[in-house]
C-alpha cells in the first residue's frame, strides 16, 4: 500500500471513534464545527492544500489563551475537551510531518481522558482498548515508514508487523491485568482526593421539579443504577419506588427545595435490618442517591448523609459509578413533625381553585384525600406526555380544562390541594419501577421510570400517595422486540464489569493474593522441599511478586535501552529487507535517490562512480535473483549481501 494512502487511513480510523463520542459530550455548535474542518482537513490534503504552520501554531496558542482565561473548577473538563477538539482539528489542516502525527494522537489519548468522566461502561472500556491498539499501530507504522524511508507496504511486512506487534500488545495489557489485581485498592476513589466542586448532573433531575419537565426524560432508556438483593427477589419489582429528593416550596409553576433539612442524629440510626440490596448507580443525581423506599440505612465508602426527610446525600464528591449498601424495611421511618408549617405553603392561586379545594374538604385529612383521588377519577383525567398545559397558570388548566397531564402535575395538584384543607404535603422525586434481570439476577432502573408522588402527614406519619391514574401510567414499561432484548443482554455485560472493578476492594484482593500464595506454597513444596519442612522465612508469595516485579524491570530496561521501535523493528522485518533498506540509505547517502517508479537497476545506472555503481550492482544481482523469483534467501545469500553492502560503506 501507498505510504501516502496508509497514514490517511490510519489518521481517519483513528478519529472515528473519539468524534462518535464527542457527539454526547461536546455542544452541538463546537461539535459540528469540529467534525466539519476535519472533513475539510481531508478534502484539503487530498488536493495537496495545506494551511500554513505558522497560522496553525499562532491559532493554537490563542485557544489556549481563551481557554486559560475562561476556564473555572466548575467547567475544566468541558472547557478542556472543547480546546482540546479544536487543538486537533487545527493540526490536520496543516502538513504533516511524523512528529505531528505523534502530536495528534498526543491529543486524542488526552481526549479519551477527558471522555472517561463521562464514559464508564464496558463498552466505552472497549472502545478504549480498540482506540489503544489502533494507535499503538498507527503510531509504530508511521515511525516504521519514516525510518525506513519507504514509500510502500507489502502485504507481507504488514503481516508481520500486526502479529509481532500485536503480541507486545498483548504482553502489556496482560501486565496492566497484573497491576491492576496486584496495586493497593483505596477504600475512597483517588478523584475524591483532588475534586473541589461538585460534579454537574447527567441526568433528568435537579433541585427544581418544573411541571412537565420530567416527560422531557420519560423516553430515554439510560441506566441510571442496577441493584442486587441479598436474599430472595421482589415480589412486584414494578411497584419498587426509589425516592431521591423532595420539594416543599411551590411558586404555581415549579417545585423546589426551599428549606434546609437536618441530618439525622448518629444516635438514631438503625441498624442493618429486613431486605439488604447492593446499589450501582451510574449517574449524578445532584449528589443524592435513589435508595428503595422505608430505607432505614446505606452504607458506603464514601460519607453519607442522612435527612430527616428519608434522602440520603454524599456528604463528599465522588466519582461514578458508585456502589452503596441499603436494608429497607416495610413500616416508614420518618414519623415524626419536621417544621410542618413548611408543607403548608400555598402561592396564590386562582379562585377557583380555592372554590375546588374547599369542595373537596372533608370531615378527616383521610376524607379530604379520598375526596381529591375521587375527584380525578369522576373528572376522567388521563395521564399523558404530550401535549401538556403550560403558560402562565399550568395547574388551573390541568385542573379545569384539559384534564391531561403526566405525574409531576397530579402530585403537584394533589400536594396544593391538601395544603390548602390544612394536610401538610410534599411532593418526592425519584424513580418508579424497575427491570428484572433473571440472568443476572439483578433490577434495572432506567431514566424513563423517573416519577413524582405525593407524600401527605396524616394521623401521625408521612403516607404515600401515588394519584397518577395507574389505568393509563405504566411506570414499568414492558421490554420487547428483539432490539429491546438485545439491549438487556447487552446489559448484563456492563453489569458485570461494573461489578468487577467496584467490587474488587481491598479484602477481596487481600483474598485473591492470600489464594495465589497458598497456591505457589503448595508448587514450591511438591516440586523443591519434597519431604522437607519449610522454615516460612520467605513466603511463596513474596517470591511471586519479586519474580514479577524483576521481569516487569528487566522488560522495562531492555526496552529503554534498546529502544523500543528498534527492537520492534528488528523483530518485524525479514532479514534480506532490513538489508535492502540499508542498501537504499548508503546510496541516498551518496546523492542517489530511488523515485518511486523506478526499479533496483534503474538507481544502480544512475551511479555515476565505477567502483560503487559495481558494488552496488553486484548487490541488486543477488538480491534480485532470490527476491523476483521468489526464492527464499538462504544464509549464504544473506552472507553475501551483507559483505557487498559492507564494501560500499568502506567506499565512503
Amino acid at each position: 500500500m501507498e505510504r501516502t494512502k496508509l497514514e490517511r487511513l490510519l489518521l481517519g480510523l483513528s478519529l472515528l471513534i473519539p468524534f462518535i463520542l464527542a457527539f454526547q459530550v461536546l455542544s452541538k455548535e463546537i461539535y459540528f464545527l469540529t467534525l466539519g474542518l476535519t472533513l475539510l482537513a481531508f478534502f484539503l490534503e487530498g488536493k495537496g492544500v495545506f494551511l500554513p504552520r505558522f497560522f496553525i501554531n499562532a491559532s493554537g496558542v490563542l485557544f489556549i489563551i481563551f481557554f486559560l482565561l475562561t476556564v473555572n473548577l466548575s467547567n475544566f473538563l468541558e472547557n478542556a475537551l472543547r480546546t482540546l477538539f479544536l487543538l486537533l482539528t487545527l493540526k490536520l489542516l496543516e502538513r504533516k510531518r511524523l512528529r505531528d502525527f505523534f502530536q495528534i494522537y498526543l491529543l486524542e489519548f488526552l481526549i479519551f481522558a477527558g471522555f472517561s468522566y463521562f464514559f464508564t461502561s464496558f463498552w466505552f472500556f472497549l472502545l478504549l482498548f480498540v482506540q489503544i491498539v489502533l494507535i499503538s499501530y498507527a503510531l509504530f507504522l508511521h515511525l516504521y515508514m519514516e525510518e525506513g524511508e519507504a514509500k510502500f507496504l507489502r502485504g507481507e511486512e504488514l503481516r508481520h508487523i500486526i502479529l509481532t506487534l500485536g503480541l507486545l500488545l498483548s504482553f502489556t495489557f496482560l501486565l496492566s491485568s497484573l497491576f491492576f489485581l496486584g496495586l493497593p485498592r483505596l477504600s475512597s476513589p483517588l478523584f475524591n482526593l483532588f475534586t473541589k466542586e461538585e460534579k454537574k448532573a447527567q441526568s433528568g433531575f435537579t433541585d427544581k421539579i418544573r411541571l412537565g419537565e420530567i416527560s422531557e426524560i420519560q423516553e430515554s432508556s439510560r441506566v441510571i443504577l442496577r441493584f442486587i438483593i441479598e436474599s430472595g427477589n421482589l415480589t412486584h419489582p414494578e411497584s419498587l419506588y426509589f425516592r431521591v429528593m423532595t420539594y416543599d416550596y411551590f411558586d404555581g409553576k415549579t417545585w423546589q427545595k426551599g428549606m434546609t433539612i437536618p441530618d439525622i442524629s448518629p444516635f438514631k440510626g438503625v441498624p442493618m435490618r429486613g431486605k439488604r440490596a447492593t446499589i450501582y448507580l451510574e449517574e449524578d443525581l445532584e449528589g443524592y442517591l435513589p435508595v428503595p423506599e422505608y430505607t432505614s440505612q446505606v452504607r458506603s465508602n464514601v460519607r453519607i448523609r442522612g435527612l430527616f426527610d428519608g434522602t440520603y446525600a454524599l456528604a463528599e464528591v465522588t466519582s461514578y459509578p458508585l456502589k452503596y449498601e441499603v436494608s429497607f424495611v416495610e413500616g416508614h421511618p420518618m414519623d415524626e413533625e419536621i417544621n410542618l408549617e413548611a408543607y403548608l405553603q400555598v402561592p396564590e392561586v386562582k379562585e377557583s381553585i380555592r372554590e375546588l379545594a374547599q369542595r373537596l374538604r372533608g370531615k378527616t385529612q383521610e376524607e379530604t384525600l379520598r375526596n381529591i383521588l375521587a375527584y380525578y377519577q369522576r373528572e376522567n383525567f388521563k395521564y399523558s406526555l404530550k401535549d401538556l398545559p403550560l403558560g402562565a397558570a399550568p395547574l388551573e388548566r390541568f385542573l379545569f380544562e384539559t384534564k391531561r397531564g403526566n405525574c409531576e402535575y397530579f402530585a403537584g395538584a394533589t400536594a396544593l390541594l391538601l395544603r390548602m384543607n390544612e394536610v401538610p404535603a410534599r411532593l418526592v422525586g425519584g424513580f418508579k419501577g424497575a427491570i428484572y434481570q433473571k440472568r443476572g439476577n439483578y433490577y434495572l432502573v432506567l431514566e424513563r421510570f423517573a416519577h413524582a408522588w405525593v407524600e401527605a402527614y396524616i394521623g401521625g406519619k408521612w403516607i404515600r400517595v401515588d394519584p397518577s391514574p395507574t389505568s393509563t401510567f405504566q411506570a414499568f414499561p414492558r421490554e420487547g422486540g428483539l432490539l429491546s432484548k438485545l439491549r438487556l443482554y447487552a446489559d448484563i455485560i456492563n453489569f458485570y464489569y461494573t461489578k468487577f472493578i467496584l467490587d474488587y476492594d481491598l479484602k477481596k484482593q487481600k483474598k485473591l493474593l492470600h489464594l495465589l500464595g497458598k497456591t505457589f506454597s503448595q508448587v514450591i513444596q511438591k516440586k523443591e522441599y519434597r519431604g522437607q519442612e519449610r522454615d516460612g522465612s520467605f513466603s511463596s508469595l513474596r517470591k511471586g511478586l519479586i519474580f514479577i516485579l524483576l521481569l516487569v524491570i528487566f522488560v522495562g530496561l531492555f526496552l529503554k535501552y534498546r529502544g523500543l521501535f528498534k527492537f520492534l523493528g528488528r523483530c518485524i522485518t525479514h532479514p534480506e529487507v532490513r538489508l535492502y533498506y540499508a542498501f537504499e540509505r548508503e546510496l541516498k547517502k551518496r546523492g542517489y535517490i530511488r523515485e518511486p517508479w523506478e526499479g533496483i537497476f534503474d538507481l544502480v545506472d544512475k551511479i555515476g562512480e565505477p567502483e560503487l555503481r559495481e558494488g552496488a550492482r553486484r548487490f541488486a544481482e543477488i538480491y534480485s535473483s532470490y527476491y523476483y523469483k521468489e526464492k527464499a534467501f538462504d544464509k549464504e545469500a544473506l552472507e553475501e549481501l551483507k559483505s557487498w553492502l559492507k564494501r560500499l560503506k568502506s567506499l565512503r
